[in-house]
């Protein structure tokens, strides 16, 4: 397996290993209640990052069709354009910065903990498998345009790494309220 989506996916197994550690911590009733700040709730910033796995998700998809007929390098070096290493700056914990989220983003559901978690833990295991199998394909020189801001454009390893950083940042804010 390429090196660079092997230690990837270290971080994303991380990343559904904590929420999960938050969840039980949290219980039923903790999972829906908002902090005193009245930020979000754990459900909440949960079901923010399903929806933004799910928009990923064909993205990725594309990439893999795209990507079917290159030759793969398992060697091939992944970086992150300029606008990605800022972005993952940006976005991951600690947060120095708020931003406020697009309407289709923001959690509107009050699904059970358990639904949610078991969502979560899906739609990262999808989420993993695709990113695998881009494993030695080019993703540094495919642009995608960002779910949450159609008009930015990053390459696709960019894409890849966004995710686990917003993951981070969402598990630390229901930590950080």
């Amino acid at each position: 397996m390429h090196a660079q989506i092997s230690s990837w996916l270290v971080e994303l197994d991380a990343c559904t290993a904590h929420a999960r550690r938050l969840a039980e911590r949290a219980g039923d009733e903790g999972f829906r209640t908002r902090p005193p700040s009245g930020r979000w709730s754990l459900g909440e910033h949960l079901t923010h990052l399903n929806l933004t796995t799910e928009a990923y998700l064909p993205i990725l998809q594309g990439l893999h069709d795209a990507s079917a007929t290159e030759a793969r390098d398992e060697t091939r070096r992944y970086s992150r354009d300029w606008l990605g290493a800022f972005l993952c700056w940006m976005i991951q914990p600690p947060v120095r910065v708020r931003f406020k989220t697009p309407p289709s983003f923001v959690p509107n559901a009050d699904a059970p903990r358990a639904q949610v978690l078991a969502a979560f833990e899906h739609l990262n295991s999808v989420l993993g498998d695709r990113v695998k199998s881009l494993g030695g394909s080019d993703l540094n020189t495919p642009k995608v345009a960002s779910p949450f801001a159609p008009n930015t454009k990053y390459n696709a390893w960019t894409a890849v790494t966004v995710l686990t950083a917003h993951q981070r940042r969402h598990l630390w804010l229901v930590e950080h309220p």
